[in-house]
Order: structure tokens, then C-alpha cells, then sequence
């Protein structure tokens, strides 16, 4: 009984330190530790990669999409190292999968291509890549195109794009220039978005190939769209007067300089197709 009384005055002399001692503990683990910030929702959605809007491609664009980088490659662009691969008219995003379709993969032979042909009839033939016909293939060789397909499907390689053959090149009056703009409602089949062409040193470029969400309606440059704006790119203008104006005549050699380039960018960097010509300054 002795005993007892000892340890229960020693407990009771014990407790208020125990708790002192408790109430530091919990004191240091909220003032001192460093838990994880949490994060906005639209801080997260900001971290998010932006998800381009579907385009239309041209073969010429696609093959850019090969997932090469080189010392050639410009610094600044934003496509660089990206695969793409087309199947019966639409084009998959599978930079993911590049230890299978990048530059060191068993399958890179299909990246930046129309595969079609060639996935249907299992052949790295350059002769069979370089033809996009299918209807001639057997039953057979549809359904091993169409598991392709499911297997892209499954792998959730997102569709980017339509593959897209532009119109022959043809003579446009300034008035019929006008109508395609990107207003119209129904969209051709096939097509991703609404016609949009703009002219530029006599030639008409088609920029619904990748430029539609720069010059669509709404946009700052959609006041370019359906004309000949050669003069304003020249001068770097937005005046009515130099968008609706084709005289060349009093440009100084610095913005035909200018000229050039924007008409060099449109043709061989964007890879614009041409579809039609203008009429003679």
C-alpha cells in the first residue's frame, strides 16, 4: 500500500510536466513544420498543359511532326519533338509512346506520316507510306487498319487534327476572296473549321491549316481574313486604309523587306497551302 501511495504522488507529480511537455510538441508541429501548400483550382488548371484546339493538316505540315529535333530546329518552337501519325484521315497525337515512334523507336518510320497504307498491310515500305490510298485494300487488310484504330483508341492517343487535301490553285477575284473569312456556319466535310483565306503577294494562302485560332472571328488579325493585305503587313498595320489598300507603289525597300518575310513565313514556314492567285497590282 506504501508502495502505491509512492508511485500515485509520483504520477501526480509527473502529470503537469507530461502535459506541459504534450502542448510543446503540438505547438512545434504547427508553427515549425512545413506541410504542403495547397493549390487554387485555377492555379492547378494554369499548371495544366493547354490543349490545342483541332486543326486541319496538310502532308507537307504533318511531316514536320516527326519528333526530330536538330540544330536546324527553331529555339522557340513550341512543336518541337511532338509525333503525330494519321490514320484514315485523322491525325493522333502519340508523342507518349516515343520509345516506340520517336527517332531512336522500332516504328518511326510511321511518325509524321499518313500510315494508313502501311499499318493495313504491316509494311515499313517507303513506296507503301508514300501512297494514302485505301480503298483498294483487301477485307483483311480494313480490319487490321480498323485494329490500329482500336489500339490507338485504347492507348487514348488524342485525335489533333484532320488530314486534309487543299483545293487546286485557282485565279480569285478580290469580291470572291471576301467570302472566305471563317464566318461561314457550315463547315465543309472533312474540314476542322470554316474556309479562311488570306492573300498575300499575289497569292491566296489557305491558313485554316494551323492558323485559324490566330485570324478567326474574334480575333485581333481576323480583320485580315478574305482580303489582300499585303500593304498592311508591309507597314505593320492595322488602319482600315492600308488593310483595304493594294498599292504597293509608295512602300519603302525596308517594308517590302517586310513583305517578303511575312510571304516567306506564310509559304515555307507554316507551310500555308496556296490555293489560288490574285489579280495584277
Amino acid at each position: 500500500r506504501q508502495t502505491m501511495e509512492v508511485a500515485d504522488a509520483f504520477n501526480n507529480e509527473l502529470l503537469p510536466y507530461a502535459l506541459i511537455a504534450i502542448a510543446v510538441a503540438i505547438f512545434c508541429h504547427l508553427y515549425f513544420s512545413n506541410p504542403p501548400t495547397p493549390v487554387k483550382p485555377e492555379q492547378k488548371e494554369e499548371e495544366e498543359e493547354e490543349i490545342a484546339p483541332p486543326r486541319a493538316f496538310t502532308i507537307a505540315q504533318l511531316r514536320k511532326f516527326d519528333g526530330v529535333i536538330s540544330e536546324t530546329t527553331p529555339k522557340f518552337d513550341l512543336d518541337a519533338g511532338k509525333i503525330h501519325i494519321a490514320i484514315k484521315g485523322n491525325v493522333y497525337d502519340v508523342t507518349s509512346a516515343a520509345n516506340f515512334y520517336g527517332p531512336d523507336g522500332p516504328y518511326h518510320v510511321f511518325a509524321g506520316r499518313d500510315a494508313s497504307r502501311a499499318l493495313a498491310r504491316l509494311s515499313f515500305d517507303e513506296e507503301t507510306l508514300a501512297n494514302p490510298r485505301i480503298d483498294d485494300l483487301g477485307a483483311a487488310e480494313l480490319d487490321q487498319l480498323n485494329d490500329w484504330i482500336e489500339k490507338f483508341e485504347m492507348k487514348r492517343y488524342r485525335v489533333v487534327g484532320r488530314l486534309v487535301t487543299p483545293p487546286e490553285s485557282k485565279l480569285f477575284s478580290l469580291e470572291e476572296l471576301r467570302r472566305y473569312d471563317g464566318t461561314e456556319k457550315e463547315i465543309e466535310k472533312g474540314r476542322v473549321d470554316p474556309l479562311l483565306y488570306i492573300g498575300c503577294k499575289g497569292k491566296v494562302f489557305d491558313v485554316t491549316f494551323g492558323g485559324f485560332e490566330m485570324y478567326k472571328p474574334g480575333s485581333s488579325y481576323h480583320r485580315f481574313a478574305g482580303k489582300d493585305v499585303s500593304r498592311a503587313l508591309a507597314k505593320m498595320s492595322f488602319e482600315p486604309s492600308d488593310i483595304d489598300s493594294r498599292d504597293l507603289s509608295d512602300l519603302t525597300p525596308e517594308q517590302m523587306k517586310v513583305l517578303d518575310d511575312w510571304a516567306d513565313k506564310f509559304e515555307n514556314k507554316k507551310l500555308y497551302p496556296v490555293v489560288g492567285t490574285l489579280p495584277p497590282y
